[in-house]
């Protein structure tokens, strides 16, 4: 055999032979970092010893652990702290959710709940309202009866269909805590014992028993302080049926006995 061909025959060998070593070494690497992490993940200091939850108001504790699905035991790097931010935001209470750990095995978990404002019943379904007009949260009827927040019956011309994520139109909401907020003003308690409804080509209208007072959608500040008389010629009147008051007008009102 040349010494040509000996020479590529030995450097051929000695490549395969530092192959051989460099996977050999990285096999082994691998293996280590591999026995290593799996080391570092079950050790006890890396597991989580409580969860800790903070912020809440009306939701249940339990409920925000059954959603975070995590429990005490559990590796911390088995934990996808922005996957269960994300399970957290979609709960309808829940307007924003901060997952984080603390050492030794500390998981704290921070809500801001969504601030009911205000109830919306519409054909079918009752929801909350929050600040920003948007609905959350459908009621059942015994949850309904137990709140003490402003409840107002939408009547949709057009047999709109409220659900979870829909926003009450233009500036109804404003306008119905504005008039709940004069009626505790002006007639006290009473306001307790009324029904408010919406009609969109009427506007908003009082329902106390079998009497119904049209009030409008805008200059409450005029209509307003005349309804304890308006309420208590409606309930003399309704003595023999029930009345009907168009008081939107300034110095007169409509009465119709039905």
């Amino acid at each position: 055999m040349s010494e040509g061909n000996e020479g590529g025959v030995a450097g051929r060998m000695t490549f395969v032979l530092l192959l051989f070593v460099v996977v050999t070494l990285a096999s082994a690497a691998t293996f280590f970092s591999l026995r290593l992490y799996e080391t570092v993940r079950r050790s006890p200091w890396w597991q989580i010893r409580h969860i800790q939850v903070e912020g809440l108001k009306r939701i249940q504790e339990s409920e925000i652990l059954g959603v975070v699905a995590l429990r005490e035991g559990m590796s911390l790097w088995d934990v996808r702290m922005w996957e269960v931010e994300r399970r957290l935001a979609a709960h309808p209470w829940v307007v924003k959710a901060v997952v984080k750990w603390s050492f030794p095995g500390i998981v704290r978990v921070t809500v801001v709940e969504r601030y009911p404002v205000a109830i919306l019943c519409g054909d079918e379904d009752c929801y909350y309202v929050d600040a920003e007009g948007s609905l959350f949260s459908k009621l059942d009827q015994q949850s309904l009866a137990k709140e003490s927040l402003p409840v107002l019956k939408y009547d949709s011309a057009r047999s709109q269909k409220f659900t979870s994520g829909s926003a009450l139109p233009g500036d109804i909401l404003k306008q119905f805590l504005t008039l709940v907020q004069m009626l505790r003003d002006v007639i006290g308690s009473r306001w307790k014992e009324v029904v408010v409804s919406y009609r969109e080509q009427d506007g908003f209208m009082i329902t106390l028993h079998t009497m119904k007072i049209l009030v409008g959608t805008d200059r409450f500040e005029m209509v307003l302080p005349r309804l304890p008389y308006v309420m208590r010629y409606g309930e003399t009147r309704a003595r023999s049926g029930g009345v009907w008051i168009d008081a939107r007008y300034s110095r007169w009102a409509f009465v119709s006995v039905e």
